[in-house]
């Protein structure tokens, strides 16, 4: 399993891709909108605590800040998903207005295909330079547009606490961290963040922050090999090497 937290996705300002995807990703959200074309298969996912369950043909649209999450594929799947920052399609985003999508499904084969041809063809090659990837990433914003309607924003307390909650986790992962000390940083009771925390994030608190701690050291791992991993558990933030075995995810 790899899970990782995409806030990083905000200072890389060009647009990007994801194959698949063939893997699980936890929880996150970024300024730039997602999205996701089903040509093929049936695919589980989450968008700000509501699950989906798309079919072939579908298109999902994660919306600036969305809390989204890709859990699981039915069978085999062929999908992929692009990741348009503002700067690339800026009338777009001043006609969206600080808007919110209504519904973020489009159930629509041919222009499913269409948009992951135009993904595959101009924005997954390597040799396509990044002017190119910005304009594929603009036009299929204005293949989408003609489908899309928006309701005013409004203030969801809830969602706006669960992205509080998943910042400073993803920032504090190494440090002792638990819902009682959260509770007391953001003025909440234990049982609703407990709550807010499963809803969104679909996991306890202390399972993603193990997830956390083990993508940390497989990353350095990564990096160095070499390195003691007793050392490098107790720098993720592991307290002990029993629960740091007792809590590795199990290889497929």
């Amino acid at each position: 399993m790899k899970g990782y937290f995409e806030l990083q996705q905000d200072y890389n300002k060009k647009v990007a891709i994801s194959s698949g995807p063939e893997f699980f990703i936890l929880p996150h959200f970024h300024q730039k909108i997602e999205i996701f074309m089903l040509v093929e298969g049936t695919y589980t996912v989450t968008r700000n605590g509501v699950s989906y369950n798309l079919n072939s043909g579908d298109i999902i649209i994660f919306d600036c800040y969305d809390i989204h999450s890709y859990e699981h594929k039915n069978g085999d799947v062929k999908g992929i998903a692009i990741i348009i920052p503002p700067k690339v399609a800026p009338e777009f985003f001043s006609r969206k207005d600080g808007k919110q999508l209504a519904s973020p499904i489009i159930s629509n084969p041919e222009l499913c295909q269409k948009l992951y041809d135009i993904v595959v063809n101009f924005v997954k090659p390597k040799e396509n330079g990044a002017n190119l990837k910005a304009s594929a990433g603009a036009l299929a914003l204005y293949l989408l547009e003609p489908y899309l309607t928006y309701v005013d924003s409004g203030t969801n307390d809830e969602t706006a606490l669960a992205k509080q909650l998943l910042i400073y986790v993803n920032e504090n992962f190494k440090t002792d961290i638990n819902l009682k000390m959260l509770a007391k940083k953001f003025g909440y009771s234990v049982e609703h963040l407990s709550r807010v925390f499963n809803r969104y994030v679909k996991s306890s608190l202390p399972n993603y922050v193990n997830g956390l701690r083990h993508d940390y050291i497989n990353e350095e791992l990564k990096k160095n090999p070499k390195q003691n991993i007793t050392t490098l558990l107790f720098s993720a933030g592991f307290k002990s090497v029993q629960t740091y075995y007792r809590t590795k995810p199990k290889k497929n």
